[in-house]
């Protein structure tokens, strides 16, 4: 299944963390977790990991409610203007 080789290979969650979240329980997280769309470690305190199925069948891993892939998005642009680094966004609004 590749959402557990992305929670074991990726995030390095061990089998105990991953048992849970595969019976849909929330777990805590503290520590770093790794991005590889950024090639960085980004920190994770009192972080609320989930996994939910949506009605395709398919899992979606979320961080403190949103996708993983948002979170880590937050955290590398909250890094970015931790250094001064002024950071690009997508806008997600609709021109008509």
């Amino acid at each position: 299944m590749p959402t557990i080789k992305f929670l074991r290979g990726t995030l390095n969650f061990g089998d105990a963390v991953i048992r849970k979240l595969c019976t849909f329980k929330d777990i805590s997280i503290k520590g770093e977790l790794y991005s590889r769309e950024f090639n960085q470690h980004f920190k994770a305190d009192k972080t609320i990991c989930s996994l939910e199925e949506d009605k395709e069948g398919m899992f979606d891993f979320k961080i403190d409610g949103v996708s993983h892939i948002s979170w880590f998005r937050r955290k590398k642009y909250e890094f970015m203007e931790t250094l001064g680094i002024p950071a690009k966004r997508k806008s997600q609004r609709i021109n008509l």
